[in-house]
């Protein structure tokens, strides 16, 4: 059986990868005071060397279509979405749009 699919979605610099590498614990993703993800990247996560989830990296989403299409294509392969936002960024219309789609 396929351990579960973890899609992190949310804004642009929202600490998507920072969070991938603290359920890691350990770097997997680049992490970098500028937007530094620029394509989907999965991750396998272990345990005592069973793969227990799988997590999905995309990049931060923006207004336009090709962001909402690469969103909902990982949507329709993953288990759950785990959103992540930024506490020091408000929200923006291409977050209310895709949590409402």
């Amino acid at each position: 059986m396929a351990p579960p699919r973890f899609l992190l979605a949310g804004q642009i610099n929202a600490g998507k990868s920072s969070l991938i590498n603290a359920l890691a614990n350990e770097v997997l993703s680049d992490v970098r005071p500028v937007p530094t993800t620029s394509d989907v990247a999965e991750h396998v996560l272990t345990i005592e060397g069973e793969e227990c989830a799988i997590l999905v990296d995309m990049t931060g989403l923006t207004n336009d279509d090709a962001s909402r299409a690469a969103l909902f294509d990982q949507v329709a392969r993953c288990d759950a979405i785990i959103w992540v936002s930024s506490a020091t960024q408000p929200g923006r219309d291409a977050d209310v749009r895709a949590l409402t789609a």
